[in-house]
C-alpha cells in the first residue's frame, strides 16, 4: 500500500512538471473578470506577463519582467491552470481561463459582482474628475469681463494649423502638451487670461483656448481646453476637459463637451449631413499604463446640450459608443492593423458620412467600414478586400482625418 501511494505522488509530481512547461494564455482571479494577466512566449525561453483590461495591455516586460515562471521565486505553479504571482507581500492566485492571449474584455461581465478588495484595482475612465457637467467653472457675472473677452476674441487671429503653446507637468506621468490655433503668443496669452477671469477656479497654466466658428454666424466662439488631473489615488491621470463659450445676450454661456483621457483637439470641421455647424473632433486614449487604443470622439455643440456622435462596430449592430477606433496598437490585445479614416466631401444626399479601412498586418485581409449617420447614430456597412465601386470615388476625394 505504501508503494502504491508513493507511485501516485510521483506520477502527480511528474505530471505537474510536464504541464507547467507552457503557460501561454489569459489568466484571471475570476474568469468573469474584465481584466487579467496575459502570458505569452518570448524569445529566449521566457514569457511576458502583462496586465490587461478593456483598454489594453501593458507592454511586455513593463508590468512584470519577462520570466521563465518555473524557478522564479515570484511565481508558484499550483496546477495546470492555477498560478500565484507575488506583488509586494501579497500572493495573487490566478486561473488560466483560456489559451487565447487576446480574449474580449468587457466590464458588462461584471455587472452583478463587485471587485474584490486587495486585488487588482480596476481602472474606470473619468473617475476622480470634477463634476463639470453639473457645476460650470465659468461663474463670473461681471459684464465688463464678458465684453472684454468678446472684443479680445474679435481682434485675435486664428491660424490655419495648430501650434503647441505650453506643457502641463503631471506628477508621476510627465508633461502633457497644450495646443491652440492662436499662434500669436501675445494674443494667445491675452485671450487665455480673459478666459480664466471668467473661470477663476481654473488654473491659467492648465488652460488653452481656440478661436472657432461652430455655427456659421457672425459671432466667433471660443473652445476652452483644460487639463484636469484625476484625484483617484490609483490613477492620477491627465484628462482634457472641453467647453464651448458662446456669446449670447451680453455674456458668454458655457457648454461642457466632456473629459477625455490624455485628450487633444484633433480637428474642427463639418461632419454628417448637417453642414450648418462645425463639429469638434477630440483625440484621446483608452488607457495610460499600456499600449492604448487611440480614439476619436466627435462632439456636436449645435444643440442646447453638447452631444457626441455614437458609432457601432458590433456584429449585431446594437451596441453604440461615443468613440471611433483611430489607431490600434496590436501588442496582443487589439487587432494588429493599420487604420485610415476619411470623411467624404461629396454633397450627394445618400453618401456615407465616414469611411474606414483596416489593413491587417499579419493576415492578407482588408476591411472597409462605411458609416452613415442618422440623428447622431452611425451604423455601418462592412466589406472585405475591396470597396464597392459606388464608394471608390468618394474615398479617393475624401478628406483624410
Amino acid at each position: 500500500m505504501k508503494l502504491r501511494v508513493w507511485l501516485v505522488v510521483w506520477v502527480t509530481l511528474a505530471a505537474s512538471e510536464a504541464f507547467a512547461a507552457d503557460f501561454t494564455g489569459f489568466w484571471k482571479e475570476d474568469c468573469s473578470d474584465a481584466f487579467g494577466v496575459q502570458i505569452k512566449p518570448q524569445s529566449g525561453n521566457v514569457f511576458s506577463v502583462s496586465f490587461c483590461g478593456p483598454g489594453g495591455c501593458s507592454a511586455p516586460g513593463t508590468w512584470m519582467p519577462n520570466t521563465t515562471i518555473e524557478g522564479d521565486p515570484r511565481y508558484r505553479v499550483l496546477g495546470p491552470s492555477t498560478l500565484e504571482i507575488q506583488h509586494g507581500d501579497r500572493w495573487q492566485r490566478l486561473t488560466k481561463c483560456t489559451t487565447d492571449t487576446n480574449p474580449i474584455l468587457d466590464y458588462s461581465t461584471m455587472k452583478n459582482r463587485q471587485p474584490r478588495g486587495g486585488g487588482i484595482v480596476v481602472f474606470e475612465p473619468n473617475r476622480g474628475l470634477p463634476a463639470h457637467e453639473r457645476n460650470s467653472p465659468f461663474t463670473t457675472t461681471d459684464s465688463r469681463v464678458h465684453e472684454n473677452l468678446r472684443r479680445g476674441l474679435a481682434s485675435t487671429a486664428a491660424a490655419a494649423k495648430e501650434c503647441k503653446v505650453s506643457d502641463v507637468t503631471v506628477p508621476d506621468f510627465g508633461k502633457t502638451p497644450l495646443f491652440s490655433n492662436i499662434c500669436n503668443r501675445r494674443q494667445y496669452e491675452a485671450l487665455r487670461t480673459l478666459v480664466t477671469e471668467l473661470a477663476p477656479n481654473l488654473s491659467r497654466t492648465r488652460t488653452t483656448v481656440w478661436k472657432s466658428d461652430l455655427t456659421g454666424d457672425a459671432q466667433p466662439d471660443i473652445l476652452v481646453g483644460y487639463i484636469d488631473i484625476s484625484t483617484d489615488e490609483h490613477f492620477r491621470y491627465p484628462y482634457l476637459s472641453v467647453w464651448r463659450l458662446e456669446f449670447k445676450q451680453g455674456r458668454y454661456e458655457a457648454q461642457f463637451g466632456g473629459s477625455f483621457l490624455t485628450g487633444q483637439i484633433h480637428a474642427i470641421r463639418p461632419f454628417g449631413h448637417d453642414n450648418t455647424s462645425n463639429k469638434v473632433f477630440v483625440r484621446h486614449y483608452s488607457c495610460v499604463e499600456c499600449e492604448p487604443w487611440v480614439y476619436l470622439t466627435i462632439v456636436d455643440f449645435s444643440q442646447t446640450s453638447a452631444k457626441s456622435f455614437e458609432f457601432t462596430y458590433s456584429p449585431d449592430h446594437r451596441d453604440y459608443g461615443s468613440t471611433i477606433e483611430y489607431g490600434l496598437p496590436g501588442i496582443g490585445h487589439s487587432v494588429d492593423a493599420s487604420v485610415e479614416t476619411r470623411i467624404p466631401r461629396a454633397s450627394m444626399p445618400n453618401r456615407p458620412d465616414l469611411i474606414q479601412t483596416f489593413r491587417f498586418r499579419d493576415e492578407n485581409k482588408i476591411e472597409w467600414w462605411v458609416f452613415s449617420c442618422t440623428r447622431g447614430r452611425c451604423n455601418y456597412e462592412l466589406y472585405e478586400s475591396t470597396l464597392p465601386s459606388k464608394y471608390r470615388t468618394l474615398w479617393a476625394s475624401a478628406d483624410r482625418l
